[in-house]
């Protein structure tokens, strides 16, 4: 298997939207001593990232990626970098999260994107296969770099040094990845998408979306608790890098597992017993940081590895019961959804917990995180009693396989083993 130049920049340029959240909740922290300001503004990126990814999908669908992603890269990278400007000036707090927003909605939904130059490359489909896997397991690792990078900035230079580096990254890595003969290469246009209508009536439809917001919900809150447990208790937030880093790791490891062998149960009820592993598993989290004096770091790391195993297979899971309880035609909105609700509980989950650590610190912050994970794990019950009804009707599908859209309009299909990255 042949890997593209594409693949190459598209890397590079998925490395800002990985770091930003948790650098401007740093970045912004630092400058303003106020975790309120720096949790929403980190939220309003997140949730412009959740509405502009489908407006940019459909314009790649009309224009092409190439004229598409390369200009949104650019204007992104311009913003960021203003951004970091403004705050480096101490710019008015309302000025500060309009930029935020506008960052986010100006980034391309570049895994999609790169998926559809998979497809149109792949000869065939277990190439294809390999190489959603590559492109999976790689994402995964961008996750531990991201804040490893946003570590290293806080470290060695001025405060908004992590933002700017973003700035730089998705400029030249989107427009890089836009000038690349693959992309340049690919046809306009596509399939239209299939109705939408109906597509939340569907039982369990909507209990999917509330696991999957409520999950990222969870991970947004508990790496700005993080951040402020770095920073209050283990001598500084660059800390925050290694921190994120175990989960990812336990993350991989999860996955990887997952797809190793099949496992007894339908995607629905193995969602459920995932779910349920990832709320208990987060108090012992919660616990230690109770800790008078802080928490020991290398006990702390050793839990955030053992929360994250079950992190990669809830997304997994949540793609595939998703599939199933939705017709063929049906999927890629249905996909498209569940990466919207993603990215705005994320949001939603940073912006929370900012104004919680403001007010009570991370260990009341990790307690809403618990309380998270334990409506996602109830949620997880409801959809797995759908499953069952949907199941006994057509369109029930295999749980091997689960659909993604590209912004190209094409409908791909790719192994639920594949790792997803956390939220």
């Amino acid at each position: 298997m042949r890997v593209p130049t594409s693949f190459g920049w598209s890397c590079v340029a998925r490395i800002p939207p990985l770091m930003t959240p948790i650098a401007l909740v740093a970045v912004v922290q630092q400058i303003r001593n106020d975790y309120t300001v720096a949790g929403l503004a980190s939220g309003l990126f997140g949730a412009g990232m959740a509405v502009g990814a489908p407006v940019l999908g459909r314009l790649i669908q009309r224009y092409g990626q190439a004229r598409v992603v390369g200009t949104a890269s650019a204007a992104c990278g311009l913003v960021l970098a203003g951004l970091a400007l403004g705050e480096a000036l101490r710019q008015p707090v309302a000025s500060l999260l309009v930029l935020a927003g506008v960052a986010g909605a100006l980034v391309p939904p570049f895994t999609a994107a790169m998926r559809a130059v998979w497809t149109a490359l792949a000869a065939d489909a277990r190439t294809r296969s390999a190489s959603f896997a590559l492109d999976g397991v790689t994402l995964e690792l961008l996750f531990v770099v991201g804040p490893i990078l946003v570590s290293g900035a806080l470290l060695i230079g001025p405060d908004v040094l992590a933002l700017l580096a973003a700035a730089v990254l998705i400029g030249v890595g989107g427009v890089g990845y836009a000038l690349t003969r693959p992309v340049r290469g690919l046809a306009r246009g596509g399939p239209s998408a299939p109705t939408e209508r109906g597509l939340f009536r569907r039982p369990g439809v909507p209990a999917v979306l509330v696991v999957a917001s409520a999950t990222a919900a969870t991970m947004g809150a508990v790496d700005t608790a993080l951040l402020a447990v770095a920073a209050d208790d283990l001598g500084g937030s660059a800390l925050i890098g290694p921190l994120i880093a175990c989960i990812v790791a336990g993350s991989v490891v999860g996955g990887l597992v997952l797809g190793a062998r099949a496992w007894p149960g339908t995607p629905a009820t193995q969602s459920r017993g995932v779910q349920l592993g990832l709320a208990v598993l987060l108090v012992p989290i919660w616990a230690v940081v109770m800790r008078p004096g802080g928490p020991p770091l290398v006990l702390l790391g050793a839990l955030l590895a053992v929360f994250g195993s079950m992190l990669a297979p809830c997304l997994i899971l949540q793609q595939a019961v998703l599939d199933d309880l939705v017709p063929a035609a049906a999927r890629l909105p249905a996909q498209a959804w569940l990466a919207s609700g993603t990215t705005a509980g994320t949001a939603l989950g940073t912006a929370m917990a900012g104004a919680v650590v403001e007010l009570g610190g991370p260990v009341r912050a990790l307690a809403m995180a618990v309380a998270l994970t334990a409506a996602a794990a109830a949620a997880a019950v409801r959809v797995a009693s759908a499953a069952r009804i949907s199941a006994a009707g057509p369109g029930a599908a295999a749980g091997a396989v689960s659909s993604s859209a590209t912004p190209d309009g094409a409908e791909v299909s790719a192994p639920d083993a594949t790792p997803a990255p956390p939220g």
